[in-house]
C-alpha cells in the first residue's frame, strides 16, 4: 500500500518555527500554535515529497507533565482528523523526554508491519536516525 506518514517532533517544530519567524528561539510558553495551519502545511509537505501515497496519519510527538496531560493546544490536535497525538515527559527543568524513543518505534512498526511507503519526519534529534 502507497501509504505515508508524517512525524512531527514538537519541540523541535516550535524552537525551530521560532527562529524562522523571530530570529531567535522563543520560549514555548510565549508560542502559539493554529493547528489548522499547521495540519494544512504539514499536508502540502506530504503531498510534495510523496506525491504518490496517500496520508495515513500526521503523528504529533510532544511532551506533557507527568506523561499524560494534554495541554489545550494538544487537545485540539488530538481531536484533528488523521492526528495522533503521542505524549513523552517533560521533566524538571523544562525538557521532553521519551520522545524520540517514542518516534523511532513507530516508525520501525509501521514500516515492519509494512502500513507506510515512506516517512516525513519532521525533527533535529540524532537519536531518530537509528530509526531512519
Amino acid at each position: 500500500m502507497h501509504r505515508v506518514a508524517i512525524f512531527v517532533d514538537a519541540g523541535y517544530l516550535f524552537a525551530q518555527g521560532s527562529v524562522a519567524i523571530a530570529g531567535s528561539r522563543a520560549p514555548r510558553s510565549n508560542l502559539a500554535l493554529n493547528a489548522a495551519v499547521a495540519i494544512s502545511q504539514l499536508r502540502k509537505i506530504s503531498d510534495s515529497k510523496a506525491p504518490a501515497c496517500g496520508l495515513l496519519r500526521i503523528y504529533w510527538y510532544d511532551g506533557a507533565h507527568g506523561g499524560v496531560q494534554l495541554t489545550a493546544d494538544q487537545a485540539i490536535l488530538a481531536f484533528c482528523d488523521d492526528v495522533k497525538v503521542r505524549l513523552g515527559a517533560i521533566n524538571s527543568q523544562g525538557e521532553q523526554k521519551g520522545v524520540d524513543s517514542l518516534i523511532v518505534t513507530d516508525l520501525i512498526e509501521l514500516a515492519r508491519q509494512k502500513s507506510i511507503c515512506d516517512a516525513v519526519l519532521i525533527s533535529g534529534d540524532e537519536d531518530v536516525r537509528v530509526g531512519v
